[in-house]
């Protein structure tokens, strides 16, 4: 099942459902932060240059190579900058991870 599917399954449980021991509040936040967590990991996976193709030009990403190198590259009309330059053949990409921020 994709995501997206799970997604429109779970908002279809929020809006139509309830427990007598969990309150409607309670599920209602729980299942949120389950959509939450699915939109994540929908957003942060890597994706196959081989089935999807290369990310949108103009962006820093994070690529896979054969050989098991990763890195963090700039992608540009059709080439990757660093990738290029040092002759990795690149096999998958994702988005640059969030930086990590503290909760105050």
């Amino acid at each position: 099942m994709e995501s997206g599917k799970a997604i429109t399954i779970i908002e279809a449980v929020i809006a139509e459902t309830a427990d007598a021991f969990i309150s409607k509040e309670s599920m209602h936040e729980a299942l949120w932060m389950g959509i939450s967590a699915l939109e994540d990991k929908e957003e942060n996976r890597w994706h196959s240059v081989a089935k999807e193709g290369n990310p949108p030009a103009g962006g820093y990403y994070m690529w896979s190579a054969v050989g098991g190198e990763v890195e963090k590259d700039f992608y540009w009309e059709g080439e990757w900058e660093h990738a290029k330059k040092y002759g990795y053949d690149v096999l998958a990409w994702k988005p640059v991870p969030k930086r990590y921020e503290v909760d105050e």
